[in-house]
């Protein structure tokens, strides 16, 4: 298990919701394409509830309602409140470690007159449940937060009575995105064919791993770029100037972006190609220690629990997480056809690189049952 001090963090974490992961779970093609990777047909329109809804349809559509649920890392309890909505159990429990999570989720729960949903403040990794009582364990993105994955599934696999079912979708990707080199080149070779005009990165605002930690050493890096005349590596774009703040602070960002601009002008007759992005095993940790802790174990430890009465399906995304930044969900014009085409390409190239090996698909959808 992990230590107390990477449980509080993880707590901490899980109190917040995370805007970007949002934007890209919300962004209405990138859900029409998992739900293709996953049903083979696309469907005209598409809701948030997606997931649940082709869930239901294809596992569950015989059994509703099932008498008893249990949803572990419920966070703000989006996924019951909509399994509740579409009778998918009488009863469910929900679990979560974060304590202001489990209160927002409640909250919610009673705005919407749902009373069938009880939320409680646990630690999946530290808890017993009773054996062979449960219709249905929902996991959503859940196990690649789990340590003692080992533990976990076999209590989960006790807890289901005989006949009942596990539905987890997960990131089963390298732990701790510790993505290969090929897996990273492809990605920004694909980020390097979309155009400015839909992603924020460029190869100026990329940071290398060693000045990315400690103040110093990004103030040094930054300094450096400008006795070189090169563009600094802040993105002062993206910041809007608040009207309140001090004429000082002001003028340092106009500075800023003055600056920028100008130095970015003139370093853009070079042709050559460069990172625009990567990512740092080290960041994920000390942003939530518990983040794809394990997450290419999942599946080989459910095989290990369940024996044959497993289905894996694979929706991807093993370029289009990483690829796309929220330029590119803010941009994204769908009556466009060329970026419609745009998307298209990146899905394609994605398709044909899972397809050949040379990238593994990171997201999963999982069903299995218990004998």
């Amino acid at each position: 298990m992990l230590e107390k001090s990477a449980k509080h963090k993880i707590k901490e974490r899980w109190s917040q919701e995370d805007k970007i992961v949002n934007d890209f779970y919300s962004f209405e093609p990138v859900k029409k394409y998992m739900l293709t990777c996953l049903s083979g047909n696309e469907s005209e329109k598409i809701d948030n509830d997606w997931m649940e809804r082709w869930r239901i349809e294809k596992y569950l559509y015989d059994r509703m309602p099932v008498e008893r649920c249990l949803s572990i890392c419920c966070g703000f309890g989006f996924k019951e409140r909509i399994l509740s909505r579409l009778n998918a159990f009488s009863h469910c429990t929900a679990i979560d470690l974060s304590e202001k999570a489990i209160q927002e989720a409640r909250r919610l729960a009673e705005a919407d007159n749902i009373y069938n949903i009880e939320y409680l403040t646990a630690d999946i990794e530290n808890i017993s449940l009773e054996k062979e009582k449960y219709d249905l364990i929902y996991a959503s993105g859940a196990l690649h937060h789990i340590k003692n994955l080992e533990h976990v599934i076999s209590l989960l696999y006790d807890s289901l009575r005989p006949g009942g079912i596990l539905l987890s979708d997960e990131y089963v990707g390298p732990s701790y995105n510790q993505l290969t080199q090929r897996h990273r080149e492809i990605i920004n070779s694909v980020m390097h064919m979309i155009p400015k005009t839909h992603r924020y990165a460029t190869e100026h605002l990329f940071i290398p791993e060693f000045f990315r930690f400690r103040t110093w050493r990004r103030a040094l890096y930054e300094l450096s770029r400008l006795i070189m005349l090169k563009p600094l590596g802040i993105n002062f774009e993206i910041y809007d100037i608040p009207k309140d703040i001090s004429n000082f602070k002001n003028l340092l960002i106009k500075t800023g972006k003055n600056l920028s601009r100008a130095l970015l002008k003139r370093n853009n007759h070079c042709f050559r190609y460069g990172k625009l992005w990567d990512v740092y095993p080290k960041i994920v940790k000390e942003k939530d220690p518990s983040e794809g802790i394990r997450s290419d174990e999942i599946i080989p430890l459910i095989k290990n629990t369940f024996k044959d009465n497993i289905e894996v399906k694979y929706y991807n995304c093993s370029i289009l997480h990483y690829a796309l930044d929220n330029k590119f969900f803010e941009a994204y014009n769908p009556e466009s056809l060329e970026d419609r085409q745009l998307f298209d390409m990146v899905v394609n190239i994605e398709k044909l690189m899972i397809a050949r090996g040379e990238i593994p698909p990171i997201l999963a959808h999982i069903f299995a049952f218990k004998n």
